[in-house]
């Protein structure tokens, strides 16, 4: 299996922002998905961490609100 690259996108934009970066990215299983409206940016990485597939490593990125989502203790 190839290895796991999370893309979280902005506020106000959605998954559709990262589908050029995933044709560049052939051999990563790229996940992209849909931020969920929630208060905090603790409870949105919360339930993004509920979508990473098992305990294999997984590279994290975002932008704007997806970077402060991949950061997120």
């Amino acid at each position: 299996m190839s290895a796991a690259v999370v893309l979280l996108h902005g506020g106000g934009i959605s998954p559709w922002m990262w589908e050029p970066v995933v044709q560049l990215l052939p051999d990563f299983r790229c996940l992209t998905p849909r931020l969920p409206d929630l208060d905090s940016v603790e409870a949105i990485a919360e339930a993004v961490a509920s979508l990473l597939p098992g305990p294999a490593p997984v590279t994290v990125a975002g932008l704007s609100l997806g970077g402060q989502v991949a950061l997120a203790p």
